[in-house]
């Protein structure tokens, strides 16, 4: 009898728990779906009262500081010329892969009409795009191609021109002999088909052309500056003959800088960053601390994949690919770059 009623409380308990969180899962369900059909409201009329023709959602990696006012100003001009209702999202936080899949998932139960992700390599994004596609949803990946996925374009930078690029911005600051790592993001670790990412692919082929310099680890970080921090202390820890580094990233950059000044190592180490942002300028100009960093046109990009998503819609047929342009930024046209900026910056205020 006592078995049988400690049997009922435990029914009892589980099913008050089952309950409370189904209920909290279908309220944050309509809250989600309310937020989403009030923005859509707000935004799918241009002028007076005048439809927009399509609505796009945009998600991207917040950690990703290269989505900046360049980028949503690329967006809002070509937005605005075809008539594109756009919804921005930044997914924060550490575990971008199950936001992005659920913010996919978010795409889909909305039927809208395009979607344009930060994409990684993961078997379960691809397969997410695929779904969508299926659903006449057009999906457009930007920061990894993803061409086994059924999206309808590629818009950005091609990664393995990048390495090539920085490995002759790295040689050209530690000479033909040295020893090198790379530090990437921790997504372009998962690669299931290859051994490196296309960017190492394309820094690696440089350096076949110079047998004394080698690249000796390719280290991969969590989101954030203090992972990078802790990587690049470890690595000079333990490979105190590394005489360059070559960071992938903004944060990634930014934590190798501080690694490097705080350890008096800026002299004996090369470092060839990725990003614009102004204390990286701001290294690059006071010298031997960053030497070159590697830059995007991410107005350009903004603008690009608005063009594809049109132009896919109205004639039913895109380009495969979408590249910008690169940049190297280095001593001999920083000061170039910062007055820009600071132009820029003056005009918005």
């Amino acid at each position: 009898m006592l078995t049988k009623i400690k049997n009922k409380h435990i029914f009892f308990w589980v099913m008050g728990i089952l309950m409370v969180s189904l209920s909290m899962a279908l309220f944050a369900g309509f809250y989600i779906s309310y937020q989403l059909t009030k923005s859509s409201t707000d935004e799918y009329y241009w002028g007076e009262n005048e439809s927009a023709t399509y609505h796009v959602m945009i998600l991207l990696d917040g950690a990703n500081q290269a989505y900046s006012e360049e980028f949503i100003h690329g967006v809002d001009a070509k937005s605005e010329k075809y008539r594109v209702a756009t919804e921005i999202i930044s997914i924060e936080g550490a575990n971008y892969r199950d936001q992005l899949l659920e913010n996919m998932q978010l795409a889909l139960y909305n039927q809208v009409d395009g979607l344009i992700i930060h994409a990684y390599y993961d078997a379960e994004v691809i397969a997410m795009i695929n779904k969508l596609s299926s659903e006449g949803i057009a999906v457009i990946t930007m920061n990894e191609d993803l061409p086994a996925s059924q999206r309808i374009t590629y818009v950005g930078v091609n990664r393995y021109t990048i390495g090539e690029i920085a490995a002759q911005a790295m040689i050209k600051s530690v000479g033909t002999s040295g020893k090198i790592a790379v530090i990437e993001p921790r997504s372009y670790e998962e690669y299931p088909d290859i051994d490196d990412s296309l960017l190492v692919l394309g820094f690696k082929d440089i350096l076949k052309k110079y047998p004394d310099i080698s690249l000796e680890h390719v280290l991969y970080t969590e989101e954030g500056v203090l992972s990078a921090e802790i990587i690049a202390t470890n690595l000079m820890k333990t490979n105190p003959d590394i005489n360059g580094i070559f960071c992938t990233n903004t944060s990634n950059t930014l934590g190798v800088v501080q690694v490097l000044v705080d350890n008096n190592l800026v002299s004996q180490v090369s470092l060839i960053g990725y990003g614009d942002e102004v204390e990286i300028l701001e290294s690059i100009k006071k010298g031997n601390i960053i030497e070159a960093s590697i830059v995007t046109d991410y107005r350009d990009i903004g603008e690009k994949v608005i063009d594809a998503f049109y132009e896919y819609k109205t004639s039913a047929f895109v380009s495969n690919y979408f590249n910008t342009s690169i940049q190297v930024i280095e001593q001999s046209n920083v000061d170039t770059i910062l007055r820009e900026k600071s132009e820029e910056n003056a005009k918005t205020q």
